[in-house]
């Protein structure tokens, strides 16, 4: 098993890496904008 989640990832993968961390950080933004919508 070379691909291991808690493994930190290899040169090559950085940019999955970061746009996993973008499209996460994305979503949550957008969430917490809606509920700081809703809650004004």
């Amino acid at each position: 098993m070379r691909h291991s989640i808690w493994r930190m990832p290899s040169p090559g993968r950085w940019s999955d890496t970061f746009y996993y961390v973008f499209s996460t950080g994305l979503i949550v933004f957008c969430v917490v904008m809606k509920g700081w919508d809703m809650a004004m």
